[in-house]
């Protein structure tokens, strides 16, 4: 009471006022405009679903694993949906590594460009450098420079490093391969780069995808399994704090190729390896899924950014749920299921020969393919 007739009799509230000269001295480092949110979808239909939808804007997303694990691939798979669903965006690629190869841009399905002046909305700059201090300062000087727009103005940016463990300081540049010498690793410039950053990318709505590798513990047995290291990939004890996603991707086994016909054996010449199945974990997410599993198919030889093989992924859910039944060589759709497709797509058959038949249905009927991709939502949306 005693308080409450201070303030009504007009005595000043301190805590209030030294918080308003705060607030209005900083008002430039304060960011508490923020733009409007969106979601990304990541081109695999189970890490969507786990994660809500896709990835949310204003984070930093972070990418494990060991090479030729996938990674690699899957980011450029969430840039390539990032350009075709944001109206106003652009895209920054750094490829440390130097494995941006032809092949893996025809792939990618992303429209990629190489110099400056050809950098426009719905486009990938190459940025082939990893002097750290200056790519820091371009990505900061690209994200201040747009939070100038007026909001209808601005644009979406989302950047993606390949690998961080590449980059190096300027200083350790100039220093000589025989010289002994400790050079910042991959950890502390992560930590640097996003702590300048993790404002900036919340209130603009940018994405910012970390590719790292993941470090093994020798093995004695050659033919045992890599048992990876707890917290041995690049990035150290700064992933699960600085990173929003955290997604780990698995070493690739014999076991995981998939042959064109899938009841026989590996032979290079009658049965030989079309694809293989890409398996992952989700480490951290802001939708609280911690160390969930999920895995998808690639298919080789697609472009434009199709390797998903969404069909084959779709095709094993309908059978794991009953949809689809085999008897022999013949596989028979459910006929409710089959009823309601046809609804848009008469033709649409009930039973084929093989189960590749299914597989090449899905492929060349994209209608049928949406719809059951939603389907799919629907009922793993009633089982949670």
């Amino acid at each position: 009471m005693a308080k409450e007739k201070k303030e009504k009799d007009g005595v000043v509230d301190s805590v209030k006022v030294a918080a308003e000269r705060f607030f209005q001295q900083n008002k430039g480092n304060i960011y508490d405009k923020v733009d409007e949110p969106y979601v990304v979808s990541t081109g695999v239909v189970p890490l969507d679903l786990e994660l809500g939808g896709g990835i949310p804007s204003g984070i930093l997303v972070r990418l494990l694993g060991v090479p030729t694990s996938g990674k690699s691939s899957e980011g450029l798979l969430i840039i390539k949906n990032f350009l075709e669903t944001r109206k106003r965006a652009r895209a920054l690629i750094i490829p440390t590594e130097a494995r941006l190869t032809e092949k893996l841009r025809n792939r990618s399905g992303v429209k990629f460009v190489e110099k400056p002046e050809d950098w426009v909305n719905g486009t990938c700059l190459i940025l082939p450098m990893n002097v750290y201090e200056k790519l820091a300062s371009f990505i900061y000087t690209l994200v201040k420079t747009n939070e100038m727009h007026k909001p209808d103005n601005r644009e979406n940016f989302i950047f993606m490093v390949d690998s961080m463990d590449y980059l190096t300081l300027e200083s350790d540049l100039e220093k000589d391969f025989h010289e002994a010498r400790k050079v910042a690793g991959p950890q502390y410039l992560t930590k640097i780069l996003w702590s300048k950053l993790a404002l900036p990318f919340m209130a603009g709505q940018h994405i910012f995808l970390a590719i790292s590798q993941q470090s093994a513990a020798p093995k004695i047995d050659a033919r045992a399994k890599d048992p990876l290291r707890q917290g041995g990939s690049s990035g150290g004890t700064n992933i699960q704090y600085q990173s929003s996603l955290v997604i780990d991707f698995s070493l690739r086994y014999e076991g995981d190729y998939i042959l064109a016909d899938e009841t026989e054996k590996y032979d290079p010449e009658k049965n030989d390896k079309i694809g293989h199945v890409v398996k992952a974990v989700i480490r951290k997410s802001d939708v609280e899924r911690y160390d969930v599993k999920f895995e998808y198919s690639v298919k080789y030889g697609r472009t434009g950014g199709n390797s998903v093989w969404i069909e084959r992924d779709l095709v094993n859910v309908l059978k794991d749920w009953h949809l689809i039944t085999g008897a022999g060589s013949w596989y028979t759709m459910d006929a409710d299921l089959v009823k309601e497709i046809r609804v848009f797509s008469p033709e649409f058959p009930e039973k084929l020969q093989g189960i590749n038949a299914w597989y090449e249905v899905l492929t060349n009927d994209r209608k049928v393919l949406e719809f059951l991709i939603n389907k799919f939502k629907e009922i793993y949306a009633s089982t949670k």
